[in-house]
């Protein structure tokens, strides 16, 4: 009969309200959760320079350079500041704004570093310039 009752207060004990989790366990929710990747906030280094449609015109200033810095991307008559919002990796992606002639506008652009040497800006390829003399 003793044994009965030991058995029957561990089966009660046993079958009580469930308890959470272990203070020192994480939750299942906290282990898997999936952080975000950090935004890039600079330019890939590798895009900085003066690139050109032909690498042959790079020894002659044409309209058909493309410059870019740390924060800014030139085209021609084309003046933009690069947001920090168009920095992806390995290239840009977004809305530059930019101004010509003293009106403001955006320029959507996908620029993409297909080797140290070549870009393409748009669908177009370009090629670096390893003298900025054709920078008009």
């Amino acid at each position: 009969m003793r044994s009965l009752i030991l058995l029957l207060a561990f089966g009660i004990a046993a079958c009580g309200a469930p308890t959470s989790e272990s203070p020192n366990e994480p939750s299942p929710s906290n282990s898997s959760a999936a952080t975000s990747p950090e935004p890039i906030r600079s330019i890939d280094s590798r895009l900085v320079g003066v690139w050109q449609t032909d690498a042959a015109r790079c020894s002659a200033p044409t309209d058909s350079f493309l410059m870019i810095t740390a924060d800014r991307f030139e085209q021609y008559e084309d003046h933009c500041r690069i947001p920090e919002t168009a920095f992806v990796e390995g290239g840009l992606r977004g809305g530059l704004e930019c101004f010509q002639e003293g009106e403001q506008y955006t320029k959507d652009v996908t620029v993409v570093l297909s080797s140290d040497n070549t870009l393409t800006f748009n669908g177009e390829a370009y090629f670096r310039c390893e003298d900025n003399s054709s920078v008009p």
